[in-house]
């Protein structure tokens, strides 16, 4: 698996994880939905998630820092700061706001079944 593929397959997931805390369809996700006010996650859901995307982190990792991710770091973010959060925390800076958009749409494209996973 090369390094953008995983990089898709590890937003893919994270998208997973943030649907089904949620309890919205995985296909439904828009980068700019709010978790807290749009999706409508608590405290409990986004300690979920948050858990979720460290692991998530730790598997994509390069150099992590020694702070988890936590409920804090993920209150009042966007779908695409919470994956770019992701990112972040397994050492992966290279993306700005755009790259993590084109990684959410791929991700969302393969969700949906108009993108192969090798794409």
């Amino acid at each position: 698996m090369n390094s953008d593929n995983a990089c898709v397959t590890a937003t893919q997931d994270a998208l997973m994880v943030i649907a089904g805390a949620s309890g919205t369809a995985s296909r439904e996700l828009r980068p700019g939905l709010s978790l807290t006010v749009d999706l409508g996650l608590d405290d409990a859901g986004l300690a979920l998630v948050a858990g979720y995307l460290q692991r998530i982190a730790e598997r994509i990792g390069r150099d992590m820092p020694a702070t988890p991710l936590d409920t804090d770091a993920l209150r009042d973010t966007l779908v695409w700061q919470a994956v770019a959060a992701m990112f972040a925390q397994a050492g992966r800076d290279e993306f700005d706001a755009d790259a993590i958009r084109r990684l959410i749409a791929t991700a969302l494209g393969r969700l949906r079944g108009t993108v192969a996973d090798g794409d």
